[in-house]
């Protein structure tokens, strides 16, 4: 008879180990997710921010051009229009791959 709940209670303790060693894990994925989470919303926010000065660039150059901007002035600003630009589409592509981690992430849950 002791044998027997002797061996009960060490499935018990083995099955308590494992059950506990799932939920820190889980614990850990949980954390990992909210860190993404926020990584995408932050990501957002900076995409919308660029997105907007982008168009306000893009309108100032616009305007210059109908004013008869100085080549150089010129110059100047679509360099900074292209580097702009290129920050949007940085942050897009970073975007799309938190997207892409979060959707594979809400998947798992």
């Amino acid at each position: 008879r002791y044998d027997a709940l002797f061996e009960e209670h060490g499935a018990l303790q083995r099955k308590f180990r494992d059950l506990s060693r799932r939920v820190e894990l889980s614990d850990g994925l949980a954390e990992q997710v909210d860190a993404w989470r926020s990584a995408y919303t932050t990501s957002t926010a900076r995409m919308e921010d660029l997105s907007l000065e982008y168009a306000d660039l893009k309108e100032r150059i616009r305007g210059f051009e109908a004013a008869g901007l100085d080549p150089e002035e010129r110059s100047k600003w679509q360099r900074l229009v292209a580097q702009r630009e290129a920050e949007v589409q940085a942050t897009s592509q970073a975007l799309r791959q938190l997207q892409d981690v979060l959707e594979d992430g809400a998947g798992t849950d």
